[in-house]
């Protein structure tokens, strides 16, 4: 008897010590902070990834600067922040490279942010703004202007968020809503993705060889022509999108479990469905009305951010930061790899979307074994 009492002790001490551990792994990736009545938690994993790809942000722009067809070196930089150094060095950087910075930023935020909630809504991780005939519906809508205008001009940045939310509402359309629906929608999304990109190309047939050449290069994704009275309007709005988004994402991070359990804790689905899917599509029609359809970001940021954090945390602050670090860094590699010559951002985001659909297809065939 005592025996048999003292393994089973050990037993229980064993598991004791298992589960202590499991709550002490919790707690070293939690912590708090209180505010009078307030107590705030949060990732501590997630805190040190935003630290470290603010830092990554900071030096890919500083390389952004600096680096293109004519190098400029640190202490040409450093004289140029301080209001001095050479006038032909002040006009490449604040009048051509600096809103160029500004406009990939913008951009790989808008569509990470964008693919962010897609995939929460969905719970599919191939859901994203180019997946689902988003981007081509923004694209189309700014085409557009090549027929209507006298001048054969692209249309205003702000006809893009509305070419993104006509798509999306015939996608939830066809797809008979959004919740619980996420491999439907991909597919309707892909047949939408078709067809609106056919349509594409035939505005730009219609339009003379010199236009249709240029308008070719946008559509491969271009941040060239980027300037101060677009980014403006279009960095507020996106800010206000950004913080409705932080709004919804405490929501979305419920949406692991089942519509049920959902709504058991309070949460209206139907509601922070629609708003989610609305700020989605109105960020995905800003990214493209200021660097064009560029691909890849929204896919790969929100995939490579949650297999860095724990699956409490939804991570759309760092998918954001993702996101503009990799377009500013493969506009920055367009520029110099052929200098003089340009390679299109979204040709150099998608060399990198190939394998990553691959590897993100694999990953999921080797979960399901």
């Amino acid at each position: 008897m005592s025996r048999s009492h003292s393994v089973a002790t050990k037993d229980t001490g064993r598991a004791g010590r298992q589960r202590l551990k499991s709550i002490n792994i919790k707690k070293i990736d939690c912590a708090c902070l209180h505010f009078a009545q307030w107590t705030v938690t949060f990732s501590k994993r997630a805190f040190y990834l935003h630290l470290l790809l603010w830092l990554l942000l900071l030096v890919a722009s500083l390389f952004t600067l600096m680096q293109g067809s004519v190098a400029i070196s640190f202490g040409d930089f450093w004289l140029l922040c301080q209001g001095a150094g050479q006038s032909a060095h002040q006009l490449l950087v604040w009048d051509i490279r600096w809103p160029r910075l500004l406009a990939g930023v913008l951009t790989g935020v808008a569509l990470a942010a964008a693919g962010t909630l897609l995939q929460q809504i969905t719970q599919n991780r191939l859901s994203s703004p180019e997946v689902l005939g988003v981007n081509e519906g923004a694209t189309f809508l700014l085409l557009l202007g090549l027929l209507l205008s006298p001048l054969n001009i692209l249309g205003p940045w702000w006809l893009a968020p509305l070419g993104a939310v006509l798509v999306g509402i015939i996608l939830a359309f066809l797809a008979g809503g959004i919740g619980g629906r996420g491999y439907q929608i991909l597919l309707v999304g892909v047949a939408l993705a078709y067809f609106t990109r056919a349509l594409n190309d035939l505005v730009i047939s219609r339009a003379t060889a010199q236009h249709a050449s240029a308008v070719h290069s946008w559509t491969l994704g271009n941040l060239a022509n980027s300037d101060y009275t677009e980014l403006m309007p279009a960095s507020l709005l996106l800010m206000l999108c950004l913080v409705s988004a932080f709004g919804v994402a405490w929501h979305l991070r419920l949406f692991k479990f089942t519509e049920p359990h959902v709504q058991s804790l309070g949460v209206n689905v139907r509601q922070v469905q629609f708003m989610a899917l609305a700020l989605a599509l109105v960020m995905a029609g800003l990214g493209v009305g200021i660097g064009g359809p560029i691909s890849f970001v929204a896919i790969a940021a929100p995939i490579l951010i949650s297999r860095w954090l724990p699956p409490h945390v939804l991570g759309l602050g760092n998918s954001c930061l993702l996101g503009g670090i990799v377009v500013i860094v493969a506009d920055t590699l367009g520029r110099i790899v052929l200098a003089p010559n340009e390679i299109p951002v979204g040709v150099v985001t998608s060399l990198l979307g190939g394998p990553f659909l691959l590897w993100v297809l694999l990953q999921e065939k080797e979960v399901k074994r």
